[in-house]
């Protein structure tokens, strides 16, 4: 990159659950003249209609951007390119994108995404932000002079609803984000790290809303004739809620004398 600064870029996405892939997408282009450019986008819904959203959105927006194509433009294509939601009836994906000039000034697009987060010596600086009205979309847009150590933070909501209405009821607030990205900065971490280790409350936050704690019971096959089993499995009944696990065998028993539902977790190997 030309100029005094370096741009060191890093990220991290985890799937929605049950999901195979994901519903965001970080792009990255460079100008002519070496410089970065990042995009990242949200697609609406989950699973494979997101991801082609955000995946379209993302690589459009900074292949333009790039090109030096102004954001009017960028925004006009956007509507004109992505595919309708049939169920929806709208085309419609989130974006943040950040463009570094000269090593020495990043401008910052965002469309319908938590903010961008700027720690300045690892505590929190406001980002001074102008609003534009383009194609009936509110797109807020800044220019900011870079400083040696600067680190911006972009995020999908995934990160502000994690949680939301269950282990806590307004989500991850941004207040809250952002006393933990100050508690947690390290100047000595680079930009994959910081993603990564920043990713992982969400992620557990997700996790414990998601989950909950189930009884368990495990059960062997008693020896002796066949034909004695399905009395001896007969005893061991356990309340709806308690998952069962057994050889085979016995879960053929329990199916059949308990009416227990059944599912094979592991297969034999030959």
């Amino acid at each position: 990159m030309s100029g005094s600064f370096f741009a060191d870029i890093g990220y991290a996405s985890v799937n929605k659950f049950g999901e195979q892939l994901c519903g965001d997408h970080v792009e990255l282009a460079e100008t002519e003249a070496g410089d970065a450019v990042l995009a990242l986008a949200d697609g609406m819904g989950s699973g494979v209609k997101a991801n082609i959203l955000s995946t379209l959105t993302g690589k459009i927006l900074a292949t333009m951007l790039a090109g030096g194509m102004p954001v009017e433009d960028c925004v006009l294509t956007l509507a004109d390119t992505l595919p309708v939601c049939q169920v929806r009836g709208v085309a419609y994906s989130t974006f943040t994108a950040l463009s570094v000039s000269d090593g020495r000034e990043v401008e910052i697009l965002q469309y319908d995404n938590p903010h961008v987060i700027l720690l300045r010596g690892g505590r929190y600086h406001p980002i001074p932000e102008k609003k534009n009205e383009i194609d009936g979309k509110t797109i807020y847009r800044t220019r900011l002079a870079l400083r040696e150590g600067d680190v911006f933070f972009a995020m999908s909501d995934g990160v502000e609803h994690a949680g939301v209405g269950q282990l806590m009821n307004f989500g991850w607030r941004r207040q809250d984000i952002i006393r933990f990205l100050e508690s947690r900065f390290q100047a000595n971490l680079n930009a994959r790290e910081h993603a990564r280790g920043r990713m992982q409350p969400a992620v557990r936050i997700q996790a414990r809303r998601r989950y909950h704690r189930r009884r368990a019971a495990r059960m062997r096959a008693p020896a002796g004739k066949p034909g004695h089993r399905p009395a001896r499995a007969s005893r061991g009944r356990h309340p709806p809620d308690v998952r069962i696990f057994c050889p085979a065998g016995q879960a053929h028993c329990l199916r059949r004398k308990d009416g227990v539902h059944c599912r094979a977790l592991f297969a034999k190997a030959h």
